[in-house]
């Protein structure tokens, strides 16, 4: 079985500069706040998805469509496609 690894540090990397123009868009630290809770919520929605396929068979994710090695692709593909926005 696969793992894949995570880098931390480029996550939270990319979601800063994007949470520090928007939060410079609405309104201080409110804003800023805001954007990095929701960063937070953004990244273990990742990372839950993420682990939940990694799970799954070969056979299930091929049933599915999902080839193992591309699983993290798949998975941002999907958050990217729900919108920023959208919760569960």
């Amino acid at each position: 079985m696969t793992t894949n690894t995570i880098p931390m540090g480029a996550e939270f990397q990319a979601e800063d500069a994007r949470i520090r123009s928007h939060a410079a868009a609405k309104g201080g630290w409110w804003g800023l706040l805001k954007g990095r809770l929701e960063a937070v919520a953004r990244i273990r929605q990742r990372r839950r998805a993420i682990n939940q396929l990694s799970r799954m068979s070969d056979e299930a994710l091929l049933d599915i469509g999902v080839p193992r090695d591309r699983i993290p692709e798949v998975v941002d593909g999907l958050i990217a496609r729900e919108g920023p926005g959208a919760r569960r």
